[in-house]
């Protein structure tokens, strides 16, 4: 885990603006573990994208997910 990376993701956390860190990467390189260090105790919202499908069942798993996340209902 670089601790350049680390640190900017926690940069991002730490901002008194929104913002949106992005990381992404091949499998099994440890970037959950990467964002559950950077983000410790706050709250976190994850979202995995679809492999091979078009942006409608992206956007439609996007909706499901973040109901689950939230307590909403889709």
């Amino acid at each position: 885990m670089s601790d350049r990376t680390l640190a900017a993701l926690r940069e991002v956390i730490g901002a008194s603006t929104s913002g949106i860190a992005v990381v992404y990467g091949r499998r099994r390189i440890g970037k959950s573990r990467l964002i559950e260090e950077a983000v410790k105790r706050g709250r976190v919202f994850r979202f995995e994208g679809l492999e091979n499908a078009g942006t409608r069942k992206q956007l439609e798993s996007f909706v499901v997910q973040l109901a689950a996340q939230t307590g909403g209902s889709y």
